[in-house]
């Protein structure tokens, strides 16, 4: 199976595996798309879909807050933006979730920042 995320050559320079193998992000540092995909083999890497953030994605991981897991991302504006990940694939995966669905929060962070991780 091949996927093209981005419809321009883009490069993808960070994809991050959830800590139980259930999901997998795809990003790129030109893009602000976080893709949500899942992890296991059986399903050929099914896109659950993908998160449009307000800006571009330097890095990105997921994170699991009160039970839920998220995705959070280091935005090239000085922003750490929070989503909720889908849990099995969204009803149309050519648009983005909208960010009330998936609970989109910012936070501003110290300029310069262009790395997350979590434990």
């Amino acid at each position: 199976m091949q996927c093209r995320f981005f419809e321009e050559d883009v490069p993808i320079n960070c994809i991050s595996m959830s800590t139980d193998g259930k999901y997998i992000l795809v990003s790129s540092n030109e893009k602000n798309i976080v893709y949500i995909l899942s992890g296991n083999p059986a399903e050929k890497y099914t896109i659950y879909g993908f998160v449009e953030f307000e800006g571009v994605v330097l890095n990105s991981v997921f994170h699991t807050h009160d039970g839920k897991l998220k995705v959070l991302a280091v935005l090239k504006n000085n922003l750490l933006a929070g989503a909720d990940v889908p849990l099995q694939p969204v009803a149309n995966r050519v648009v983005a979730i909208p960010a009330d669905q998936a609970n989109v929060t910012y936070r501003k962070i110290d300029r310069g920042s262009n790395r997350i991780i979590t434990n």
